[in-house]
């Protein structure tokens, strides 16, 4: 993936002419901006073409002796310049120290816009010497400057520039500019003064290579090496490269892979052939196949996330979602992952070792606490899936600690207040996911202390408020007893005034026996009239009661729907109270007790959660007699929750029982209760290298075992061998279930591959799950990503502004947010139409619409390059149940025949709009398009 070198000029075909040109412009104007995309060649065309023709005297009245200073901008322009002109080949001394020389020459640049010409001249070169400073990547100026907020960065940023332009213009110094630039960064160029007019005047954009030229690149290099390559595979590598600059890196690589294939295993004379090429996983494959191999030689799961954080570092998704390279000082790497230089450095030889230059420097190069770290290319971030996830990831985690930041600084000045309760729950949940330190924040917003003091402020506010809450329900629940225990004494005191009056009643009979008769008859007519009220009393109390849960339920729902926990909880508590004593008996019991351990569970009170679940799960026992399949939702539940709390003895022990009961049933059952299942198969699988591994950092942190790779082989194992058994298991289903979606079941064996491997089981196991996986990608042509469906747009677009209504004839819109139901007007128009249609037939459906776009459009996180043009809207698939609720191709409730009918709606409606859909059937019959995540919506 690196560029070419100077060294390496006899390997560089297919740019014939083109140096040539560079040497006139140069030449001409003495700065240069060479231009084009991400991956097409630009620090190639420098190394290994412009400059071997300087040192070759091709450029006219100069003649060869040159000192050429190859530098990139990273997070320090200035110094980086400085460095690389110290250089005891450009003007450094051998006589001075490096790092001496640099500070001499950084006071030197930083003293006027001539400072480089000043540099320069005090080197007091010989006449006939010439000075070429290449700023390769000059794009990482714009991030520099934008990721800084103090003016002494972007005067840093300014000043560069200056110096850059002003050099050239000094005739009396021998000094030249060459700069490379994706082209997708030209409008940034407007930040600096005269930028834009220089690099007009000497702009090379890199032309794309004709199909000639491409070919000559393939097999040049393999002749200069002895070798030949097949005509077909030529034409092949031709064909999958296409016409588009950004595949030459992965060409490049490709190259490389299949040389090295062909090598180890070549028979006599015969040429590289696509048999060679197919094996390493052809261009769509190749480089994420390489990429993980490296990552799976990490020894532990330890430098495994020190890979993790490494790369995340190394990388930025910028709020326009362009990927970008980030260089990072390797003692930054270590402050930002919390592990020492060897830990980091160890991680980094994997990564660049011979035949891999994932990372830079070359492996020549040793590494010190300030040496630079970077990725060798961009297409590694977009081609390498697991680094695409971990980019994502990183993006999600920057994006909610920046608004936490923002929040931050809004309550600072007095313009906002403390965290609500929804809010921080999901910021502690970020907190405890990511575990942020000073290092990392600051790399994204200069206030981290400030920051996390507000995050630790608004956290004891709540506990306090919890508190208080707590208090007044105590005295609420006290004040309601004292009221009962006088009730009670009132009743006591009515009956015995009762009691008296009818002694009296019975001596006065004696005295009036004539009105004895009147008086029995008045008696016996009173008491059939107070059963009578008493009878209308107990039917209209039941009626009230049985109102009461019918509203507490609905009430309860409704606020755990809306996150609105501690509502919920409240509405559900006094539910429990009014079925206490049902004679319904104890369904709506295990009911309840089930509602609260899943909202305990959702706020994280995990000791609470997992004793209602049990409560529950005791409850359904009383039901039906035993522990039986109507139980299998709760014992999950009480099994995820000790997971959740770090309980993984407790939860093996939930699942161990769960499996043994699905195991028996599983055959006789459908194919959803299948593949939950072999999910749950899965999770226990998971679960045992989990408890293995808590074991052995525990024994490590008592003092029970010493810290080493083979006492941690030795304890996982058992346990490696135990979550092979059930992970095979979980596969039998997979195959058997999946056998008609092969990218269903491509995807099983991914996960079930990466798992052998992460957990240092039957490696050879897991190559051939690969293998399985690949050869059902190739067979379908599914490819190994989600690509964008719809256009990129960077917001701030004014079309993108007519919003859809949270509700009208025929729709909802998802939880009635419409913070993401922007578009443009003929898409709202059309969902609208939509909708009509939808509830002529079916007046009593009401269809989900859930993402649109954002207003003014943008990125809309986490749908990567979707929903950005206000073009797209997600629809929820259609129930067989008549309920608006969420539903997957595979669940119960999904009904194939009603979705068919939407979108034929849609597509009578609309006869332009396209639908992606993952329902194989439908696919096959052209209704929808397949894409790799959507069995659970519809894009449209």
């Amino acid at each position: 993936l690196r560029p070419f070198d100077t060294d390496e000029y006899n390997l560089f075909f297919g740019r014939d002419g083109q140096s040539d040109e560079l040497l006139s412009r140069l030449g001409r104007t003495r700065f240069l901006a060479v231009v084009g995309t991400s991956g097409s060649g630009k620090s190639s065309l420098i190394r290994a073409g412009l400059m071997p023709a300087l040192y070759g005297g091709l450029m006219a009245q100069t003649g060869s002796a040159w000192r050429i200073a190859v530098m990139r901008p990273g997070h320090d322009p200035l110094g980086n310049l400085a460095h690389a002109l110290s250089r005891d080949d450009v003007i450094g001394s051998p006589e001075v120290d490096d790092d001496v020389q640099a500070a001499i020459i950084e006071t030197t640049l930083r003293r006027s816009t001539l400072g480089l010409a000043d540099a320069v001249r005090q080197a007091r070169l010989p006449s006939y010497e010439n000075v070429l400073v290449v700023v390769d990547q000059f794009e990482e100026l714009f991030r520099f400057r934008s990721m800084r907020s103090d003016g002494g960065t972007e005067d840093d940023a300014a000043a560069f520039v200056k110096l850059l332009l002003e050099a050239p213009r000094r005739r009396d110094v021998s000094l030249y500019v060459v700069l490379t630039m994706r082209s997708d960064f030209l409008g940034d160029c407007s930040q600096f003064w005269g930028l834009p007019e220089a690099i007009n005047e000497g702009q090379y954009l890199i032309p794309r290579m004709t199909r000639d030229e491409r070919r000559s690149a393939i097999t040049g290099p393999a002749g200069v090496g002895d070798g030949e390559i097949s005509p077909p595979l030529v034409n092949r590598l031709l064909n999958d490269a296409g016409d588009n600059p950004d595949q030459l890196p992965i060409l490049q690589h490709a190259l490389m892979r299949t040389w090295d294939y062909w090598k180890a295993r070549r028979r006599d004379s015969e040429p590289v052939g696509l048999e060679h090429y197919e094996a390493i996983g052809a261009m769509s494959c190749a480089l994420s196949f390489h990429a993980d191999e490296a990552f799976r030689e990490l020894p532990d799961e330890r430098s495994r996330h020190v890979a993790e954080v490494l790369f995340k570092a190394l990388t930025e998704r910028g709020t326009d979602n362009r990927e970008i390279r980030r260089p990072t000082r390797l003692r930054e790497i270590c402050e930002i992952t919390g592990a020492s230089e060897e830990e980091v450095a160890a991680v980094v030889e994997v990564f660049r070792r011979e035949g891999r230059s994932f990372v830079m420097p070359p492996a020549d190069v040793p590494l010190n606490a300030e040496t630079i770290i970077d990725i060798s290319h961009e297409s590694l971030i977009r081609n390498w899936g697991r680094l695409k996830e971990w980019v994502k990831d990183e993006a999600d985690a920057a994006r909610i600690y920046r608004r936490l930041a923002d929040a931050a600084t809004a309550y600072r000045e007095g313009e906002g207040g403390l965290l609500d309760d929804v809010t921080l729950r999901w910021v502690l949940r970020w907190r405890d996911k990511y575990s942020p330190n000073r290092a990392w924040g600051l790399r994204y917003h200069p206030e981290y202390d400030r920051t996390i003091a507000y995050l630790e402020e608004s956290q004891a506010a709540r506990e306090a408020d919890a508190a208080e809450r707590e208090r007044k329900r105590r005295e609420e629940l006290e004040r309601e007893r004292r009221e009962r225990e006088q009730a009670e004494r009132h009743a006591a005191d009515q009956a015995r005034s009762a009691r008296r009056l009818r002694t009296l009643v019975s001596a006065l009979g004696v005295m009036f026996a004539l009105a004895a008769v009147a008086f029995v008859a008045a008696f016996i007519l009173e008491k059939r009239a107070e059963a009578a009220r008493q009878s209308a009393e107990v039917a209209t109390n039941r009626a009230e009661t049985a109102r009461q849960k019918l509203q507490k339920s609905r009430t309860a729902l409704m606020h755990i729907q809306s996150y609105e926990m501690e509502q919920a909880e409240k509405e559900l508590n006094e539910l429990y109270r009014l079925t206490a004593n049902d004679e319904e008996g104890h369904e709506n019991r295990a009911w309840v007790l089930y509602n609260l351990g899943d909202l305990n569970r959702k706020l994280q009170r995990y000791d609470e959660a997992a004793a209602f679940f049990q409560s529950a799960l005791h409850t359904e026992m009383m039901i039906h007699g035993q522990l039986n399949l109507e139980s299998v939702g709760t014992l999950d539940s009480i099994a995820h929750t000790f997971e959740d709390a770090g309980n993984f003895g407790a939860a093996v022990e939930r699942f161990e029982l769960l499996s043994q009961l699905l195991n028996s049933a599983a055959d006789q059952k459908s194919k959803y209760f299948r593949l939950n299942t072999a999910n749950v198969y899965k999770d226990l699988a998971d679960l045992y290298v989990k408890r293995a591994e808590a074991a052995y950092e525990e024994s490590v942190k008592t003092g029970a075992h010493r810290p080493s790779a083979a006492g941690r082989d030795e304890m996982m194992k058992s346990a490696r061998e135990k979550a092979g058994e059930q992970y095979r298991k979980a596969l039998a289903i997979w195959e058997d279930v999946l056998r008609d979606d092969p990218g269903a079941l491509a995807d099983k064996y991914e996960q079930a591959s990466d798992f052998f491997f992460l957990s240092g089981g039957d490696l050879p196991f897991a190559e051939s799950l690969r293998d399985k996986g690949v050869r059902l990608r190739l067979n379908i042509g599914t490819p190994l990503s989600h690509k964008p469906i719809g256009p990129p747009n960077p917001g701030g677009d004014a079309d993108i502004n007519a919003l859809l209504a949270p509700e009208g004839p025929g729709y909802t819109v998802f939880n009635h947010d419409t913070s993401g139901a922007y578009g443009r007007p003929e898409l709202v128009q059309m969902i609208q139409s939509i909708a009509a249609a939808w509830a002529a037939r079916h007046p009593d459906y009401k269809l989900v619409v859930a993402d649109m776009s954002h207003k003014g459009g943008g990125p809309f996180p986490p749908h990567g390059g979707d929903h950005q043009d206000g073009r797209e809207v997600d629809i929820w698939p259609v129930t067989n149940n008549g309920v608006s609720e969420p539903t997957n191709i595979f669940a119960p409730n999904y009904s194939r025949a009603l979705t068919s009918e939407l979108i034929n709606v849609i597509k009578q409606t609309n006869p332009a709009a396209v639908v992606y859909f993952d329902d194989p059937p439908l696919v096959t019959a052209g209704l929808t398009r397949g894409t790799l995540d959507h069995n659970n919506y519809m894009h449209i």
